[in-house]
C-alpha cells in the first residue's frame, strides 16, 4: 500500500477512534510504552521521580522543576525565573516593533518603553527605582507608573496637589531615610563643655 494513501486511512480512523485531547502517531520504529494499570500511582511516582532526578541534578535544582518546591522563597525565585525566561525575547521585539512602527506612521515619534516587570518582580523593581531616586535620578514618573498610573495622570495630580491644592505645604511626609536631610545628626558639642581631650580632638578634625 502507498505510503500516503496509508495515512490518509490511518488519519480518518484516527479521528473516529480515539476521543478528544488524546493525539496518536505514526513513527519508524519501537516505542517505549508507559502503561497506567490499577494501580497506576506508582507509575506516576516513578516519572514524577525521574522528572525531579533529571531536572535537580542538571544545575538548577528547584527552580527548573516547580512541582517539587515546597518553600516560599523557592516558589517565589522559580515564579520569578519562569516570568522573567518567558518575557526576556519577547517584550524586546514587542518594544522594537512598536517603535519602529510610530516611526513610519508619526511625523515626531516618541519613543515606547516597556519595563521587563512581572507580577513577581514589580515590587524588587520599584525598591530599585526608589534607591535610585534617593541619589537623584528622575525616576518619579517610572515609579508611579508601576502604581497603576500613566505619566499624564501623575502630572496632572502633580499640578492639583501641589499648585492648585497646595498639599505639599499641608500634609508634610513622614520622616524615613527617603526624606531625612545629609546634613541631619548629632548636635555638636559647645566650646565650653568640651573636656581638653575634647578640645584638642576637634582642633586636629579642623586641621
Amino acid at each position: 500500500m502507498d505510503v500516503d494513501l496509508a495515512v490518509q486511512y490511518f488519519n480518518k480512523m484516527v479521528d473516529e477512534a480515539i476521543p478528544p485531547n488524546m493525539s496518536a502517531a505514526i513513527v519508524p520504529g519501537k516505542l517505549n510504552e508507559i502503561s497506567f494499570p490499577d494501580n497506576a500511582a506508582s507509575d506516576t511516582t516513578k516519572v514524577a521521580k525521574a522528572t525531579e532526578t533529571v531536572l535537580n541534578t542538571a544545575g538548577g535544582a528547584e527552580l527548573l522543576n516547580g512541582a517539587t518546591i515546597n518553600n516560599t522563597f523557592a516558589f517565589r525565585m522559580a515564579s520569578i525565573a519562569n516570568s522573567e525566561y518567558a518575557i526576556s525575547s519577547l517584550l524586546p521585539q514587542i518594544q522594537s516593533w512598536v517603535n519602529h512602527r510610530l516611526q513610519l506612521t508619526v511625523s515626531d515619534p516618541c519613543k515606547v518603553k516597556f519595563f521587563p516587570v512581572t507580577v513577581y518582580t514589580k515590587e524588587q523593581f520599584k525598591e530599585e527605582l526608589m534607591t535610585s531616586g534617593s541619589n537623584g535620578l528622575p525616576v518619579k514618573l517610572a515609579y508611579n507608573t508601576l502604581n497603576g498610573f500613566s505619566e499624564k495622570d501623575t502630572m496632572a495630580l502633580n499640578f492639583l496637589e501641589e499648585q492648585v491644592l497646595h498639599l505639599g505645604e499641608t500634609l508634610v511626609p513622614w520622616s524615613t531615610s527617603y526624606t531625612q536631610s545629609d546634613n541631619v545628626g548629632r548636635p555638636e558639642t559647645p566650646d565650653s563643655e568640651l573636656t581638653d581631650s575634647g578640645d584638642r580632638t576637634r582642633d586636629t578634625a579642623a586641621e
